[in-house]
């Protein structure tokens, strides 16, 4: 049997696609709460970053001392190792991958 031209479901109405939508719009924002550590990683905060930038840039500095020191390098050689130790430190922290004791993750 066919159904007659005149009548149509009431799926086939407004009010369904907008309940459809309204569903998916419940979806994808249940979605992004859920996941918005991922989508909107939170930034580390200046404290934190220069935390880790002085404990890599000490950690760093005393291994350097430590080789003057010993004689194993000259004071030349000490200060461009102190100049690139700030500057992958600086790099390090910059990009979130040190850790608070100055350790890259």
């Amino acid at each position: 049997m066919k159904p007659s031209a005149g009548r149509r479901s009431a799926l086939d109405g407004p009010a369904a696609r907008v309940v459809a939508l309204a569903c998916f719009a419940a979806a994808a924002g249940l979605l992004g709460y859920l996941h918005r550590e991922y989508v909107l990683p939170a930034e580390p905060t200046a404290a934190a970053k220069d935390d880790g930038f002085a404990a890599c840039l000490a950690e760093r500095g005393s291994q350097v001392d430590k080789m003057l020191a010993d004689g194993v390098i000259r004071k030349s050689q000490a200060d461009q190792f102190q100049g690139r130790a700030e500057a992958l430190c600086r790099d390090l922290a910059d990009r979130g991958r040190l850790t608070q004791g100055g350790r890259p993750r």
